[in-house]
């Protein structure tokens, strides 16, 4: 082919160059405008309700799928796995109502998604289990074993970590009654572990928080 500086050069008619510097200068004005009042609109009062009152540290919340109630944990929150029991509140000023009594570390309160029943992680007496507490009151009970930090995908399927071995924890997802496992994230130290992980809600990618071989949270 011939040289690119010996071809001819399409010339633009005049008239079509003033046309385009004209939208061009338009389409800016319009966008410093839109900037400006965007910038300069007075945005209203931002309210603060306090939900909780314990002398002890509020933490770790969630809300049901409808919105009208929430689960925390009362406790300390110092170290990891924190210590605490599962509470429910109906908001905005509903009376708080104690779900669990025992000793056992606890983490990752999450509601089903038909707001039934409330998960968490139980940590020690039996390693890593996902525990259940049904809405309408009763005992907690055993969800899935060697299972933490659990949250819920859909009504049958569930994200969670299990301890390969030792330490080495790595996220899975499963249905309810743990079938059709697959492995999603493995850490590459044999003492990562893989406490959180959150769904994006298209489903196609996952965020986790994962603690090290030094037994502290990474990036």
């Amino acid at each position: 082919p011939p040289p690119l500086n010996s071809l001819p050069r399409r010339q633009w008619p005049r008239s079509r160059v003033y046309v385009a510097a004209a939208a061009a200068i338009l389409m800016a004005t319009v966008s410093a405008i839109v900037a400006v009042r965007t910038l300069g609109a007075p945005h209203g009062s931002i309210a603060y309700k306090q939900l909780t009152s314990f002398t002890e540290t509020a933490f770790e919340p969630a809300l049901s799928p409808d919105g009208r109630m929430m689960a925390f944990l009362v406790g300390s929150d110092v170290g990891f796995p924190p210590s605490g029991q599962v509470y429910t509140v109906m908001l905005p000023d509903g009376e708080p109502i104690q779900r669990t009594h025992d000793t056992f570390a606890k983490y990752g309160v999450a509601f089903s998604p038909d707001g039934s029943q409330i998960t968490y992680t139980a940590a020690g007496g039996g390693g890593w289990r996902t525990m259940s507490v049904p809405l309408l009151g009763g005992e907690p009970r055993v969800l899935l074993q060697n299972a933490a930090g659990l949250t819920w995908l859909d009504p049958h399927h569930l994200l969670f970590a299990e301890i390969l071995t030792g330490l080495h924890m790595q996220l899975v997802t499963a249905t309810e009654r743990r079938e059709s496992p697959r492995r999603v994230y493995v850490p590459k130290h044999e003492r990562g572990m893989a406490h959180y992980g959150y769904a994006s809600p298209d489903r196609q990618s996952v965020l986790i928080a994962e603690m090290g071989p030094t037994g502290a949270f990474g990036r």
